[in-house]
């Protein structure tokens, strides 16, 4: 597999992803899949005989969700000045949807 098709396939399962899920709410639930699929890749890897074809997929997973949370996340967010203790998080709209908060 060359990088260009690698980059292919990755660009292929972001879209299935997003047709299927919607954006990312916060970091942390963009954190916690992105986290979800390392995992999954992890469990691969350490298996005794692990097979090539199943690591690709998840290696692919982890790479388009590392995709979305740029996209959903990184990209055009405005971040919470949370009064709150511990809150500290990105979100699309004026106000934060968890405290209310503005930018």
């Amino acid at each position: 597999m060359t990088a260009d098709d690698a980059v292919l396939e990755v660009i292929r399962e972001f879209n299935r992803a997003s047709s299927l899920h919607p954006p990312f709410n916060s970091a942390h639930e963009g954190y916690a899949v992105l986290l979800e699929e390392v995992d999954e890749l992890k469990a691969e890897v350490w298996k005794r005989h692990h097979d090539p074809e199943r690591m690709r997929k998840e290696a692919i997973q982890v790479a388009a969700m590392a995709l979305r949370f740029l996209a959903d996340v990184c990209k055009d967010r405005k971040h919470c000045q949370c009064p709150r203790e511990n809150h500290n998080d990105y979100f699309p709209g004026p106000t934060c949807p968890v405290c209310g908060g503005k930018q």
